[in-house]
């Protein structure tokens, strides 16, 4: 069997990153697996990190450079969008979280770590696994 290509949402590399919450050490974890991250995934995690937790710039430009030095990063194409508004339009997922999920089916990922999607529904051939789920 094919090794999967994994890609990774916001909420893992806050967590990761060292947001307090105890999902850290888990967080940390899962992105052991991962392979790419979106720019869109990118972006939000610096607004999360700023807004929410009040970190620096150069903290987060810490934890950016964390992350691409060993994922894949995902650009946002004219594609990835139509997807993710198609995506949006027909599930009724935040544009947001489409667009993550579209660039990551672009880039031939087959599964998405996050917290916020549902766990095992699938979206343009990518599989959402929540890595904190027990069961």
């Amino acid at each position: 069997m094919a090794t999967e290509r994994v890609a990774v949402d916001t909420n893992i590399l806050v967590y990761a990153f060292g947001a307090p919450d105890p999902k850290g050490e888990r967080a940390t974890q899962a992105l052991g697996r991962c392979h790419a991250v979106s720019v869109q995934a990118l972006n939000e995690f610096t607004d999360v990190m700023r807004r929410k937790y009040r970190r620096d710039f150069a903290d987060v430009e810490l934890g950016l450079r964390y992350f691409t030095a060993f994922l894949e990063v995902l650009p946002m194409t004219e594609r990835a969008r139509e997807m993710a508004f198609d995506l949006a339009r027909g599930r009724g997922l935040r544009i947001y979280d489409a667009m993550i999920v579209a660039t990551a089916a672009e880039a031939g990922c087959t599964v998405l770590l996050s917290e916020d999607l549902g766990h095992g529904d699938s979206h343009l051939g990518v599989r959402v696994k929540n890595p904190f789920r027990t069961a």
